[in-house]
């Protein structure tokens, strides 16, 4: 398992700068295609298994030493897994700290939708994956016009009806799978930035 995502962590590192590379060229105005370019580094946690870094030489100079390193030095498959266990434990304290948050805020309903309203002044965003909740902060109720609340409301409904809330997810336990990828957590701020531009879009 950790030979398979060690070139996992590789073709990742090769995968992003493809994707980095197009987002800022050839797709730079094409929003939804820049979105669908970060689906690409879900094959990262497949490609260890391919024949292809067995039977081609140039495959195996590039990467077979990873495998000798595993079978040489067991020490390090273990500190890969403890690696992969720490990061989904932060991943899961994070995201069960906002959970004990959001159950505390005050529920309120704009037209026919129940929002929760956050006493701190923070950008409006919807969290959950099973049950979705939209929250806003209570400054943005008191300042805004219907109509732009309406907007917002309409923004944050689009993210939970386009799955973005699951692909958050889903980066998540690829950054914590490729953890030893640190260009995983720089690029995640891209990744977001995009799917917020695919939002807008659609919003609009």
């Amino acid at each position: 398992l950790v030979v398979q995502l060690g070139r996992g962590v590789l073709c990742s590192g090769l995968i992003l700068t493809v994707v980095m590379t197009l987002r800022k060229t050839v797709l730079r105005q094409d929003v939804f295609f820049r979105g669908f370019l970060w689906w690409t580094l879900l094959l990262s946690l497949f490609v260890g298994k391919l024949k292809l870094f067995y039977e081609n030489p140039l495959m195996v100079k590039l990467f077979f030493w990873w495998n000798n390193l595993c079978m040489e030095q067991h020490w390090l498959c273990h500190l890969y897994l403890l690696g992969i266990m720490g990061s989904m434990l932060c991943m899961f304290r994070r995201r069960r700290k906002l959970k004990k948050q959001i159950k505390g805020m005050r529920p309120c309903r704009i037209k026919d939708t129940q929002i929760l309203v956050w006493k701190s002044a923070v950008t409006p965003f919807s969290a959950g994956v099973f049950h979705p909740v939209i929250v806003m902060p209570e400054v943005l109720l008191q300042s805004c016009t219907q109509e732009e609340l309406d907007a917002v409301l309409l923004h944050e409904k689009v993210h939970i009806r386009l799955g973005h809330l699951w692909c958050y997810l889903l980066w998540d336990v690829l950054q914590s799978l490729l953890w030893l990828n640190p260009f995983l957590a720089v690029s995640r701020k891209y990744f977001k930035e995009d799917l917020e531009h695919i939002c807008d879009c659609v919003t609009i």
